[in-house]
């Protein structure tokens, strides 16, 4: 580990940061498209078998309330931890 870290290597530090905004794009957009395609593909099978868009419904609904409901949380969690570091700052 600390061989990669040496200075004669310079590439290693940039690969340690996140993602750029455009890589962060691209991957965004390939994968609509792959989503795409996979529902263009599987339309035949929702076609001829009864159930199976109400089951992709159900699992697509489940994934948006649990989503929904962890972004709730993610949220008043980060507004609490910002009202303690601003109270904890102020003394």
């Amino acid at each position: 580990m600390a061989r990669a870290r040496s200075s004669r290597c310079t590439s290693a530090a940039r690969f340690d940061e996140g993602p750029t905004p455009i890589s962060a794009l691209i991957h965004a957009a390939t994968m609509v498209t792959a989503g795409h395609l996979h529902v263009a593909r599987m339309s035949a099978a929702v076609r001829t078998v009864r159930h199976a868009l109400s089951f992709v419904m159900t699992i697509g609904a489940i994934t948006a309330l649990f989503m929904g409901f962890l972004r709730v949380i993610q949220k008043t969690s980060s507004v609490s931890s910002r009202i303690r570091r601003s109270a904890s700052s102020a003394t």
